[in-house]
């Protein structure tokens, strides 16, 4: 049978990489993998912090880390001012109704000390209870879930620069809660106490 386009398609299908494999060639496939991850190890890139210096015998400079180092977007933070227990616990579940999507009205808060205020709530659709813990920084609320996945106690604060921030003003008995997300987005919501 000839070669033509025609005739090509009627053949089993040709391939050179198939051929190649199937004429017992797999250990130059292997060595092949083998030098591609030798060089994984040793090359410089974005993603090891080394920099390829040709051997001159004169020290490599310091890697510059400033571009690889997570930056955390931080709102503004208010002049510190100490709040009382029930300013806290006002100010806290604001900031956990905000995050959860719930009435502040329907939470109980309790003074932990060392600045942790316990907020929880039942919710309606199913009678889970739903716990957090609170600490102000500044105008900022910290939280983090407690016992969100039965008996596994607190889970971990929301400082990390890609959790949103959560800031806060209080004008008498209105607290108004911006949740800062790490795309730049801002969503403020007033509560009334």
């Amino acid at each position: 049978m000839t070669d033509t386009p025609s005739n090509r398609t009627k053949q089993a299908s040709y391939h050179p990489v198939r051929v190649w494999w199937d004429r017992g060639r797999p250990i130059a496939a292997a060595l092949g993998m083998g030098l591609m991850l030798a060089n994984c190890g040793g090359a410089a890139g974005p993603y090891n912090n080394t920099t390829a210096v040709e051997d001159s015998g004169a020290a490599a400079p310091a890697p510059d880390n400033t571009a690889s180092e997570p930056v955390a977007i931080t709102p503004t933070a208010a002049p510190s001012r100490s709040y009382s227990a029930a300013e806290r616990s006002m100010i806290c579940r604001a900031g956990i109704a905000k995050v959860m999507g719930r009435d502040p009205k329907t939470m109980k808060a309790t003074d932990k000390g060392q600045g942790i205020t316990a907020v929880q709530y039942r919710r309606p659709d199913d009678n889970k209870l739903w716990k957090s813990e609170c600490k102000l920084e500044g105008n900022r609320i910290v939280w983090r879930g407690v016992d969100s996945f039965g008996n596994d106690g607190p889970g971990r604060w929301r400082d990390r620069p890609d959790d949103g921030t959560l800031t806060f003003d209080v004008k008498g008995k209105r607290i108004t809660v911006t949740e800062t997300y790490s795309d730049g987005s801002v969503v403020p919501e007033t509560f009334t106490f």
